[in-house]
């Protein structure tokens, strides 16, 4: 044998591959020496079983095909390879034996492969028969893809319990009408839906992520992606002005994560900004203040209606004006206001948004023939505060405590205007949530409140919280066998001395350690505690009796408290007496004045450096990040913040603040030369734009200029290029690698110990192929391997695809992203075929319509049992010109 292959007498190899007289030892020397070989050698029927079961491991897709049609290849090789090949599954002659012998095969071979079987056409009867007997979503499915499925199974599938079975079967050609035009559309209606998983499409977010990124996926497509892919590209700072546009076009429909990083990226359009200024949520807002390209006159204006808003004083006429904001949240605020004139109101509770009707049901003055009108209001969250509104009519609230929603009735069991009738008839409710609510309202009658005593563990812990308990309840509750509940009785306000004695010897300790918290315990109940075996027990004994000499020293303080909240959220408070109040360690003072303290840098120009000294010093609030980082944000805005504060400020990790304070004209270029190192890439970047522009400033001898204008000088030679790989500025080496033409110096910077220059060289279009295909090498969620790859695709397209290829998982469900492979022009002939009879039409359809597939199989998708697909591939086959019919 290999003296054969060494004279090179291939006719002899082949003919010997494919002789019934070869050896078993020989046909396994035959089967390594080459694919041709091995395809002849799966084709022959005396191959050892043994040998056909490795065949079926090989990568080749020949091979495998082989191997299924040999009638010689074990069974349990022949049903594993059958989901890839029912067809030659279904023909290999040992299949019709083995279903002779055994009438049960579909049953026991895996239910994949029996699935396969009973998508072809070709399929015996019985075994369709065999199907519909079966009450199993994957066979049901399959069933439902045969285009000679009875009419009348098709029906009842369309009726089926499994959501994926009736959408196929409403699409199968013989319920569907014989259309041959508007299948484009019904494929855009299909895949604009966000609920893809109905037509056997899941969403694998890693896999959209990448496509994405490597230029695979068109920008028509943008839409269909998962919202988590539009956050990342929102978040990408390489995203193009036209992308986020069409990403954020109805904002309402955007979710606060896309929302939220979009209003971080520099590229975003300052018209969305301006619309994320006034976002509903506190977290996009700041984000869009942070944001260098957003206006200080759009923040100013969001101040100032923000402040109107929230000041009980405005004036009606004022609020009048407010209504044409365009941000959300003030128009809500104008509804929810005291002094919004009643017409307002009315005009207000029509309104198209449920956020603003809901303020005018919120609202204590609206009045009662409104509040009446938006009790059938359709949103559930207008209804909900109506319920909660206590001006709400007894009346009203019958009505609604009737709901057959659930969480309607929760509310109205809560309501103070509910009538006792109405809370005895609750207390009767099947779902516990509701007698929850029932058995914690003060205005329960105390005949409900007795019944609730025998409920379950979770409403008597509620009920035991009720302010109006009376002594006997209370007394019965204290022996109750939940814990929950006699904790809660030893909190109680109404519990008597006696119980409380009798609770200070409770066999758990939670309750024990509540009777010491009431300030109802008498002085020798606590003393008896003090002896408690529990030492916790015993320290919160020491620490009542602080709590108790504390006492009248707290009412004061108390009142020097609610001063100052209000002088925290009064407008007219000096700026010195909020940073005052911004020093508290007590969050209801701090926050307000924080916020107050924003809106007054936002509108004055004229605050001394001092006070943005000692305002950008403030850094006790560590579980109120977002609060300091609005007040920072302010700082590094004002023009007055002097050098060495913008200093002090960029020392904090937000990269978006460091990216914020370069556009401070306070900044020193001192400061902006360490911002040329900074770890963010987006600061680097814009403090190299900031550096060139102050560089006429600059009067030292700077390295960093020298080398600037060495690597941008077109005449400098190769050598002092090839010296600047080991520059220790960074800028200068991501600079070299992404825009040299020097195949020396990209071979250099592409062993970089630094991620960002490899993915510099990877951006390069004059990067060689071997350097490319080693950068993505790295695994396909990382940055660089994206890089390397996007070029690939638009510089060597035939070498990409067997990247774009390994992100899909051929073994797993339909995905979107197999889908957008499997549309993609570059997409393997191979990989087409092995999808052609996939569970889910849309990626058939996408089959049918990619250039690289087989006439073959665009002629068996041409009578594919789903209308959409056979109308393509007929297209398809009547406008392609087929170089290879096979």
């Amino acid at each position: 044998m290999a003296n054969l292959c060494e004279a090179g007498n291939l006719a002899l190899i082949i003919e010997e591959a494919a002789s019934a007289t070869t050896l078993p030892e020989n046909v396994l020397e035959l089967a390594q020496t080459n694919i041709e070989i091995s395809r002849i050698v799966a084709q022959n029927t005396c191959t050892p079983p043994q040998l056909l079961g490795e065949l079926a491991a090989a990568k080749d897709y020949q091979v495998r095909q082989a191997v299924v049609s040999n009638p010689n290849t074990p069974t349990d090789t022949l049903f594993q390879l059958g989901t890839e090949f029912p067809s030659e599954l279904l023909e290999n002659p040992v299949f019709t034996l083995l279903f002779l012998e055994n009438l049960d095969l579909l049953t026991q071979m895996p239910e994949e492969t029996a699935a396969c079987l009973l998508k072809l056409e070709s399929v015996p009867d019985e075994f369709i028969q065999w199907g519909l007997s079966r009450n199993r979503l994957l066979i049901s499915l399959a069933l439902a893809m045969n285009p000679k499925t009875p009419k009348d199974d098709l029906e009842a599938m369309v009726n089926s319990r499994h959501s994926k079975v009736a959408a196929v079967a409403k699409l199968h050609v013989q319920l569907a009408p014989k259309m041959t035009t508007g299948w484009k559309n019904a494929v855009s209606s299909a895949l604009r839906k966000r609920k893809l998983t109905d037509d056997y499409l899941y969403h694998e977010i890693s896999q959209e992520i990448v496509l994405w990124e490597i230029g695979a996926i068109s920008e028509s497509l943008l839409g269909i992606l998962e919202t988590n892919v539009h956050t990342h590209i929102a978040r990408n700072p390489d995203t193009p002005t036209h992308i986020l546009q069409s990403l954020l076009e109805n904002l309402k429909r955007v979710t606060k994560n896309t929302r939220l990083a979009a209003a971080g990226n520099i590229n975003t359009p300052v018209s969305i900004l301006e619309q994320l200024v006034g976002d509903n949520d506190r977290q996009v807002r700041l984000a869009a203040f942070l944001n260098p390209h957003t206006p200080s006159q759009i923040i100013q204006r969001w101040y100032s209606e923000s402040a109107a808003v929230n000041n009980p004083q405005t004036s009606g006429e004022k609020l009048c004006e407010l209504l044409q904001s365009q941000w959300l949240p003030i128009r809500r605020g104008v509804a929810l206001h005291q002094n919004t004139p009643v017409s307002i109101l009315e005009n207000l509770s029509k309104a198209k948004d449920s956020q603003v009707r809901m303020a005018v049901a919120e609202n204590k003055k609206t009045p009662k023939y409104l509040l009446e009108t938006l009790a059938y209001d359709r949103s559930i969250v207008v209804r909900y505060a109506i319920v909660e509104n206590p001006n709400t009519p007894s009346s009203i609230i019958e009505k609604l405590s009737s709901s057959k929603n659930q969480n309607t009735r929760e509310r109205a069991a809560l309501s103070g205007n509910a009538t006792p009738e109405m809370l005895q008839q609750l207390a009767q409710d099947f779902h516990y949530y509701v007698r929850r609510n029932v058995a914690a309202n003060p205005k329960t009658p105390v005949a409900a409140l007795a019944r609730l005593m025998d409920d379950i563990d979770y409403v008597r812990s509620h009920l035991a919280r009720n302010p109006n308990l009376n002594d006997e309840i209370l007394t019965r509750l204290a022996t109750d066998k939940y814990t929950e509940v006699r904790v809660a009785v030893a909190q109680h306000p109404k519990t008597s001395v006696s119980l409380l004695a009798k609770l200070a010897s409770d066999t758990e300790k939670r309750v024990r350690c509540e009777v010491v918290r009431n300030p109802n315990t008498p002085e020798d109940i606590i003393t008896q505690l003090a002896d408690d075996p529990s030492e916790y027990i015993q320290h919160e004994v020491e620490r009542a009796k602080k709590a108790r000499k504390l006492h009248d020293i707290h009412k004061e303080d108390k009142l020097q408290t609610n001063h100052a909240i209000k002088a925290a959220c009064s407008l007219d408070t000096p700026i010195e007496k909020l940073l005052e109040l911004a020093q508290s360690k007590d969050t209801r003072i701090l926050i307000p004045a924080i916020s107050n303290l924003c809106q007054k840098l936002t509108f004055k120009a004229d605050i001394s450096t001092t006070i943005l000294e000692e305002l950008a010093a403030i850094s006790h609030v560590n579980f109120f990040e977002n609060v300091l980082l609005e007040l920072y944000t302010a700082i590094a805005r004002h023009p007055n913040t002097p050098s060495h504060t913008l200093e002090q400020l960029s020392k904090r990790s937000n990269a978006s603040l460091r990216r914020l304070i370069i556009d401070n004209p306070n900044i020193s270029v001192s400061h902006l030369e360490q911002f040329l190192q900074d770890k963010s890439h987006e600061v680097r970047h814009a403090a190299l734009l900031a550096y060139k522009q102050k560089s006429p400033q600059i009067t030292t001898d700077c390295n960093f200029l020298k080398e600037w204008e060495t690597i941008t000088n077109p005449n400098t030679p190769i050598h002092k290029l090839i010296e600047l790989t080991r520059s220790q500025w960074i800028l200068i080496r991501e600079a070299l690698a992404q825009y040299t033409n020097s195949t020396l110096i990209l071979e250099i910077l592409a062993k970089d110990k630094l991620k960002v220059i490899k993915i510099a060289v990877a951006k390069n279009p004059l990067t060689p192929l071997n350097i490319l295909e080693k950068l993505a090498e790295c695994p396909n969620t990382d940055k660089l391997h994206q890089a390397a790859v996007k070029t690939l695709m638009e510089h060597y397209p035939q070498q990409a695809i067997k990247f774009i290829e390994g992100y899909i998982n051929v073994d797993t469900v339909p995905t979107l992203g197999r889908f957008l492979v499997l549309s993609h022009p570059l997409t393997s002939t191979n990989m087409l075929i092995k999808h052609s009879r996939s569970f889910s039409w849309l990626e058939r359809y996408a089959i049918s319509q990619n250039p690289n597939t087989p006439k073959s199989v665009c002629q068996q998708l041409a009578v594919d049992a789903n209308w959409i697909v056979q109308a393509a591939a007929k297209a398809s086959l009547e406008n392609k010109t087929w170089e290879h019919p096979t």
